[in-house]
């Protein structure tokens, strides 16, 4: 998704201070290890837990800064930030930059992480986390975070009551406080959708439970292109009547019946198809930019229903929870979304979506920072000559090695010289006097 912001150019001598929401304790540390460590790294960990532990010893009047940071951990200043904005991105870190004083100041508030129970209801944050460590070792975490001894207790609840025990104390007149509690949660955010608005709008349920679906309703509203009255609408049909809680299983279904009513009321679309030599020009070609425009304006899921629907497909339950786990956790932008779908349905010719292939290509663009359709197309563009390079240099090699193989080697003569046969000087002493006899008898 779009920054709202460009990231602040950062010095290294900008003032540091650093503030928690609340005391953060070992346990915080080590849940923060175990359930975090496996998508911040672990120099994002020593990062935060540098920032927690420096909390008790950074005052206002302190002068600290950057430099601090960078030498105790052995940071560039380029991996700083990219560490900072990885703790921010998870809900650990928010940043506040100060101009208004002569001296350029950043605080930083520290937010503790969530609790077991609470982390594992994130999808954001699971999502992540099954994604880096395998489903071994994730049931490993559930377990380890889940109820801890025996599995089962048997027998009956025999637990004194409160009244049974403080039956006659008086009620003090206790101050009231508002303490909020800011948890760390990651946010996905699109500057087009208006979410209070929205908020506002649905019916059956309150602010708060609105508030806990907010990165998946945000996220629906970028995969389905419903606007703030349209989610609105399907949020107040979809509510438990009683619990009032937002069923996320029954507003796609809802969005998907939406869906395919608007695919059997439009006419099948032609995707427009990007050929090898029309990706390799450095200028988009027609195709290609037709390719980016229809990139831009239409939703994700709406883009992969028309590729479906004009190969006589439909979208199925995975592709679909694919899809969605891509906008929900962030990862790329709606268009580039779209550009990805095109690529490996109609530029790789698969007939669905592989949860593998799809992350892959997914992670490889996120790390080379593509944000548009038009840098997916480039990115396409420099794999694919990549690729082909790699053959020729395959090709190369193997036609190297054949002409060695061919190559014909001249047989080595060796000089032979006919051996004289051997003689005893004996023989050689009697057939010279033989010799001699004859001369004399001549």
């Amino acid at each position: 998704m779009q920054e709202s912001k460009p990231t602040i150019e950062l010095h290294a001598n900008a003032r540091v201070l650093v503030q928690a929401a609340v005391p953060i304790s070992f346990a915080d540390l080590a849940r923060t290890f175990d359930l975090y460590v496996p998508f911040i790294g672990s120099t994002g960990y020593a990062l935060y837990h540098m920032l927690a532990t420096e909390i008790n010893y950074v005052s206002v009047t302190d002068v600290l800064d950057h430099n601090f940071l960078l030498d105790s951990l052995n940071l560039s200043l380029p991996t700083f930030v990219r560490l900072r904005r990885k703790l921010e991105a998870v809900g650990l870190v928010k940043t506040f930059h100060d101009t208004t004083t002569s001296v350029d100041t950043y605080y930083y508030r520290l937010l503790p992480a969530l609790s077991a129970q609470d982390f594992f209801k994130e999808q954001l944050l699971t999502g992540l986390l099954y994604k880096f460590v395998g489903e071994e070792r994730f049931i490993v975490l559930q377990k380890r975070y889940g109820i801890q001894g025996i599995q089962k207790i048997q027998g009956e609840d025999v637990s004194a009551h409160f009244l049974q025990i403080f039956k006659n104390e008086s009620t003090p007149t206790i101050p009231q406080q508002s303490v909020r509690l800011d948890m760390a949660k990651p946010v996905v955010k699109d500057d087009h959708f208006n979410f209070e608005a929205f908020a506002q709008l649905v019916q059956g349920t309150t602010v708060d439970e609105i508030n806990k679906h907010r990165n998946f309703l945000i996220a629906q509203h970028l995969l389905y292109g419903v606007n703030e009255q349209q989610l609105a609408n399907i949020v107040s049909q979809t509510v438990t009547l009683d619990t009032h809680e937002i069923d996320q299983a029954g507003m796609q279904r809802a969005l998907k019946s939406q869906l395919d009513t608007t695919r059997s009321t439009q006419p099948t679309g032609n995707q427009p198809q990007i050929s090898s030599a029309e990706s390799h020009d450095e200028a988009l070609s027609k195709t290609a930019k037709a390719l980016v425009e229809a990139a831009n304006q239409i939703p994700p899921m709406h883009f992969l229903s028309q590729i479906k629907q004009s190969r006589g497909g439909f979208i199925t339950n995975s592709e679909r929870n694919i899809v969605n786990d891509l906008a929900t956790q962030g990862i790329l932008n709606p268009p580039v979304i779209n550009v990805l779908l095109h690529q490996i349905l109609i530029g790789m010719d698969n007939t669905s979506l592989s949860r593998a292939l799809t992350e892959t290509i997914a992670n490889e663009w996120a790390q080379q920072k593509v944000t548009t359709a038009t840098l997916a197309i480039h990115a396409i563009k420099r794999h694919h000559d990549q690729k082909q390079q790699s053959q020729q240099n395959r090709q190369i090699k193997t036609s190297s090695r054949t002409r060695n193989r061919m190559a014909k080697i001249e047989p080595k003569m060796e000089n032979v010289t006919a051996k004289q046969p051997e003689y005893d000087q004996k023989d050689i002493q009697k057939a010279l006097a033989k010799l001699k006899d004859l001369k004399t008898k001549d």
